[in-house]
């Protein structure tokens, strides 16, 4: 599960919900049409579909379930919007296990995805355009890795989670290196290195994260 995200996503939905995407109609007025783009009905066989990051391309990120699955694993999408009036495209990322719960998390400016395979104890890294995919092992150990964030540098955040003590620590991966920060290490007080989460990183490279064992703090984490 992605930190603590997923708490707020477990309201039950009755109805076949589906990843809607909203694009101004006329994008110098603000306050004005929406125009709706039904991204989860792209999705052939999905029941249900969550958005989880969008670039500037309007390129969006989430994760589905179908009704094969019997709801219990989840596939990652990226949908890509059409260009002329047309409605987009959807693909699942390749490389990953629809037998497994895997989620997209992010997406740089770049078209570089990156997300999770909950069940593997994987992360995973997919380019939109050349469609490679890397898929980012979490070591020796009862070790679980997961992304759920890019910036444009190809720097992701997330967390490296001991799966016998469910402690997480706050980390940060290099895509381009394939190399792991812990972003709590030489930090003073409630640690962030063995009870922390990476959430979110900007084009800087400032990170924000939680930490603490005794107290839940926001931490702000600079290069």
């Amino acid at each position: 599960m992605l930190g603590d995200r997923r708490f707020a996503l477990s309201c039950p939905v009755f109805l076949a919900a589906s990843a809607v995407v909203l694009t101004l109609a006329d994008r110098s007025a603000w306050g004005t049409t929406y125009t709706p783009t039904n991204v989860g009905a792209l999705i052939g066989g999905a029941t249900t579909s969550t958005p989880t990051a969008l670039n500037a391309s309007d390129q969006v990120v989430g994760y589905y379930y179908t009704t094969a699955s019997g709801g219990s694993a989840s596939s990652p999408f990226v949908y890509t919007p059409g260009t002329g009036g047309t409605t987009g495209t959807v693909v699942t990322v390749p490389g990953t296990y629809t037998s497994y719960t895997s989620e997209a998390t992010g997406i740089n400016d770049a078209g570089l995805v990156v997300g999770f395979n909950e069940t593997s104890l994987t992360a995973f890294t997919y380019n939109v355009s050349n469609g490679a995919f890397n898929s980012i092992p979490s070591g020796s150990g009862n070790y679980q890795i997961e992304l759920a964030g890019v910036n444009a540098s190809g720097i992701a955040v997330g967390s490296l989670r001991d799966t016998t003590t469910y402690q997480p620590s706050a980390i940060a991966y290099n895509t381009v290196t394939n190399t792991i920060t812990n972003v709590g290490a030489g930090f003073s007080g409630e640690s962030v290195a063995s009870n922390g989460y990476s959430y979110s990183i900007n084009n800087s490279g400032v990170i924000a994260a939680t930490g603490g064992c005794t107290a839940r703090l926001v931490i702000i984490a600079r290069p």
